[in-house]
C-alpha cells in the first residue's frame, strides 16, 4: 500500500490508525506550526512520486508483456 512508499517525517507521515481523528489532528497541527518541516516533507514527497506516472506504469507493464511474449515463443 501507500504506507510502504512513505518514510515518516521524510516524505510524508503515516498514521498508526487510519481513522484516528485525534492522531490526524495532532499531525496536522505539527505541520501547521512548523512551516519548514511542512515545506521539507512536501518537497520530498513531490520528488518521491515523480517517477510514479501513468506513462511510466504503462511502459513498465508493456515491458513485462513483451518479456512474457518473448519467453513464450
Amino acid at each position: 500500500g501507500a504506507a510502504e512508499l512513505i518514510s515518516t517525517g521524510i516524505d510524508g507521515i503515516v498514521t498508526q490508525t487510519a481513522w484516528d481523528s485525534s492522531e490526524i489532528a495532532s499531525i496536522l497541527m505539527v505541520l501547521r506550526d512548523d512551516p519548514a518541516q511542512r515545506a521539507r516533507v512536501g518537497e520530498a514527497a513531490r520528488k518521491r512520486i515523480e517517477h510514479f506516472t501513468w506513462d511510466r506504469t504503462a511502459e513498465q507493464t508493456l515491458a513485462v508483456y513483451q518479456t512474457l511474449q518473448q519467453e513464450n515463443k
